[in-house]
């Protein structure tokens, strides 16, 4: 998967939903892999979840991707 710039929590969880989907991972996958809800994934994937950064961390690291930050501009955009 090629480098993505996220600029919302919409952006975010669509992201983590391709990559489950690449995965060929259903959601109810990913929770028990992590210990979450297929409910709580559903709402994370879909924006409407105010998920506490360290469940995003568990979910980005079980579909094997990682957090990067860096300056505004540094990279082109991708408005998801």
């Amino acid at each position: 998967m090629s480098k993505r710039v996220i600029t919302s929590v919409k952006g975010l969880g669509t992201m983590i939903r391709a990559r489950r989907k690449e995965l060929r991972m259903s959601q109810d996958d990913l929770g028990q892999r992590i210990g979450l809800h297929q409910v709580t994934l559903s709402a994370i994937e879909t924006g409407s979840s105010r998920a506490r950064l360290d469940t995003l961390l568990r979910i980005l690291s079980a579909l094997d991707l990682e957090l990067t930050l860096q300056e505004k501009g540094a990279s082109e955009q991708i408005d998801w």
